[in-house]
């Protein structure tokens, strides 16, 4: 079949579409049967540095139908236009059809501009015609990119290039600053430096389903990063299945993996039966601390021997367990209970609990331990507790889906992640008000900082980049590319 025989049926069926919507617009006013699907492609339009190993990954608004001929509907070209040569490519679909990746059949050339040429419309699971729609700014806004072409054959089109070509695995000792981020789609460790605001190198890690957020021990000398062999992108519903946990799925094998934060080469993997959202070490390095989503516990393992020490029962599907600054109590935020447990590891394992909004994912301690701000993701709201005494001390309501929300730590400045905008908000710690917003990429969720506060780091999934954020002026200074659907970040001062 001809692109243009293609492009003809789709006009085609446009047209009857149109014929048949207008009579039954008559008839009843109330079928639709033509309507707008907003695409997010990976990487961005414009951006550059772009590595060499990347994919393309098309994100829908509403399930597509996978259909044949795929390559006569999203193709990619090397070059500018679509005139240039034409680059093979394998499609593959996620379990829901939201979300369509573009795998070259070779490794894009380095230092070239590539096009991503869609063809403008599309069956979806429901049988209706849509018109797909560039939408950069996170399934919610219309963006960038191209939309060419009139009725029935709209195309879109976006452009990225690639950057010098990226050791895949890296040789050099890494001792400098740096910051490392978890990319779940490509099961890889990014590293950038932050003196450049370049990528500068690529880890595979073997083995790996979906590689999570990312902790370092108190001497930063080992980097921890958990595999909940899930895909999380898109949330942490506690519908569970994809996009979402809270019933999860127990035959679901979930790792813990150590890796030395010089080399990136791993020392050792703790795996067991459930999902885990992360893992953390105590500020001794004596343990690692993890929840389990689908037991309702939070293990205790020896940093040494990597054997449980100890289990507690806390609320309905924790997520992200978070360590106070002395290591003596635990934070888990119960996703499937709406509460937030916290763990006494020297008090015969009592356990207190909290109820804060509907969904939290996070209970994120400021650095001087007193407060936690927790993101609830279906309640799009924040609570902020205090730590002793255990409680509620105000909630924040938002009107966007919360990612991270992390102080400044040399300011009196929470950053909190807009998911559904792709921004940061910041707000001031003492009086809990909102002082500004800062545009990021599409679904800005994880945040790190420089330890003298003058950078942030915002991690953008559905962009692929970081937005590396001047902390005085609030400004975006680099954005670099660091993979498929990056869901971890951490900065690790020089060793």
């Amino acid at each position: 079949m001809s692109r243009t025989f293609y492009i003809l049926l789709m006009s085609a069926i446009f047209a009857v579409a149109i014929f048949i919507g207008c009579k039954s617009s008559d008839d009843d006013n109330t079928q639709v049967v033509d309507d707008q699907v907003l695409v997010t492609i990976t990487p961005a339009d414009n951006v550059v540095n772009v590595p060499t190993q990347s994919v393309i990954t098309v994100n829908f608004s509403h399930a597509m139908m996978a259909m044949d001929h795929m390559d006569e509907m999203f193709m990619l070209h090397q070059g500018w236009g679509i005139g240039a040569a034409e680059i093979a490519v394998s499609y593959s679909w996620n379990s829901d059809n939201t979300i369509l990746t573009m795998q070259p059949t070779v490794e894009l050339q380095e230092n070239m501009t590539y096009t991503v040429h869609l063809m403008g419309m599309m069956m979806g699971m429901d049988g209706m015609m849509y018109h797909m729609m560039m939408d950069t700014m996170g399934m919610g806004g219309m963006g960038n990119g191209m939309m060419m072409g009139g009725m029935g054959d709209e195309e879109v089109r976006t452009a990225f290039s690639t950057g010098p070509a990226i050791v895949h695995q890296i040789t050099l000792d890494i001792s400098q600053d740096v910051i490392f981020v978890a990319d779940g789609g490509s099961g890889d460790i990014a590293v950038i430096d932050p003196a450049t605001n370049t990528l500068i190198g690529i880890q595979p890690i073997d083995t790996v389903g979906y590689l999570h957020h990312l902790y370092l021990s108190a001497d930063r000398t080992k980097l921890i990063v958990s595999d909940p062999n899930e895909d999380l992108s898109a949330g942490h519903e506690s519908s569970g299945g994809h996009g979402g946990h809270g019933g999860g799925n127990e035959t679901v094998m979930s790792r813990i993996i150590l890796l030395d934060s010089r080399t990136l080469l791993e020392t050792n993997r703790i795996v067991f039966e459930g999902m885990t959202h992360n893992a953390t070490m105590t500020p001794d390095g004596e343990f690692i601390i993890a929840a389990n989503t689908i037991h309702n516990m939070v293990h205790k393992y020896s940093a040494s021997t990597f054997v449980e020490v100890g289990s507690y029962m806390v609320g309905a599907s924790p997520l992200e367990v978070t360590l106070t600054p002395d290591g003596e109590h635990a934070l888990t935020a119960n996703n499937g209970s709406g509460t937030v447990s916290k763990v006494h590891f020297e008090e015969s394992a009592a356990v207190q609990q909290v109820n804060v909004g509907s969904g939290p994912v996070g209970a994120w301690i400021t650095p001087d331990g007193t407060q936690a701000w927790v993101t609830n993701e279906v309640s799009k709201t924040i609570s902020v507790i205090t730590i002793d005494p255990f409680a509620v001390d105000t909630t924040l309501a938002l009107g966007y889906t919360p990612g991270q929300a992390i102080q400044n730590p040399t300011r009196s400045e929470v950053y909190v992640a807009d998911e559904d905008n792709g921004s940061v908000h910041v707000f001031d710690l003492a009086t809990r008000i909102w002082v500004a917003n800062i545009t990021t990429g599409a679904r800005a969720h994880g945040i790190a900082f420089k330890p003298d506060g003058s950078r942030a780091y915002v991690m953008n999934e559905m962009d692929g980049s970081v937005s590396v954020i001047d902390c005085e002026s609030r400004t975006v200074v680099a954005t670099v590319s660091v993979g498929v659907l990056p869901n971890g970040i951490i900065y690790r001062s020089a060793l």
